[in-house]
């Protein structure tokens, strides 16, 4: 990762200073360390990886085929970036039309690299396509929810220390923190709030709320209580 490789690098540096008897980078090796739950096994999409950051550095198009619900679809898109997520790798990018280097949908496309099977790149480029917006919370939708949801213990803390969206605000309540900030995905925003468990309570939007609460009540309804 990109921190583990500038702590490789502060270490070296400090390793001018010392001599090379009193100083074993060997030693420093496991330092650093990723810990991935549930992790993918990427290797299998190296190729599929690496002509995507040829196509994005050349601005280039391709043909893009992905598994869905239904079977293998295939489009021609211009990838923008390539984004890891909670130990997903996803590829941001525009359906482009067939006749010309233009956008077919007023919505981005995000696709899980482990589920594309191939990638072929088009003579054609693009040169000019929409931001994409990354100011929000959420990476799968284009919604717009303005979300309050009160965190308390060690929630409230893990909260309070990151910043989820770039109009968040954060205060203070009897026992804990609301915070305030904008979501690009229902469904983002939804399991982000089940994953605490019960640190955390969407106040709002109702419907959303509401909709938690039937999703609490189905997962209830599994077990024996």
């Amino acid at each position: 990762t990109s921190l583990k490789k500038e702590m490789d690098i502060a270490l070296l540096r400090a390793g001018e200073y010392v001599s090379a008897e009193s100083f074993d980078m060997a030693q420093f090796s496991n330092i650093g360390v990723t810990i991935n739950k549930g992790s993918i096994d990427y290797s299998r999409f190296q190729t599929q990886h690496d002509t995507l950051v040829k196509a994005i550095a050349e601005q280039r198009i391709c043909s893009v085929s992905y598994n869905v619900g239904s079977g293998l679809k295939t489009r021609s898109i211009a990838p923008v970036n390539i984004v890891m997520l909670n130990g997903t790798i996803y590829v941001h990018g525009w359906v482009m039309l067939p006749e010309r280097a233009e956008p077919k949908y007023d919505s981005p496309l995000k696709l899980s690299l482990h589920k594309i099977t191939d990638v072929q790149l088009e003579p054609r480029h693009w040169k000019a396509l929409p931001d994409i917006d990354k100011s929000s919370f959420g990476l799968l939708g284009t919604d717009n929810i303005k979300a309050n949801v009160k965190f308390v213990d060690y929630a409230a803390d893990y909260v309070a220390s990151r910043k989820w969206s770039e109009d968040q605000t954060i205060e203070d309540c009897e026992d804990g923190i609301i915070l305030t900030f904008t979501a690009s995905s229902r469904v983002e925003l939804i399991s982000w709030v089940l994953s605490f468990g019960a640190q955390a309570e969407l106040l709002a939007p109702v419907d959303i709320r509401a909709e938690i609460g039937r999703e609490l009540a189905k997962a209830a309804g599994m077990y024996d209580l």
